[in-house]
């Protein structure tokens, strides 16, 4: 069985290891080493309305992006 442990974190009261965080986290991610999920749509404007009722549906995770061109 897996478990996990959920813990507060207060930034106001440790600012320095914020700053860490945000370093690291930032170099995670132009290493590609952490990505955030995200879906392009193309077709502009008019498949906006597309992707607004297909993200409740579950069809997409992370970010969706109508791309317009």
């Amino acid at each position: 069985m897996r478990q996990i442990s959920i813990r507060s974190f207060a930034a106001y009261r440790t600012p320095e290891r914020v700053r860490a965080w945000n370093q690291h986290f930032s170099t995670w991610l132009r290493e590609g080493k952490s990505v955030f999920p995200h879906t392009i749509t193309e077709g502009g404007l008019t498949e906006a309305p597309d992707a607004l009722t297909a993200m409740p549906a579950g069809k997409y995770t992370g970010n969706v992006v109508v791309k317009i061109s």
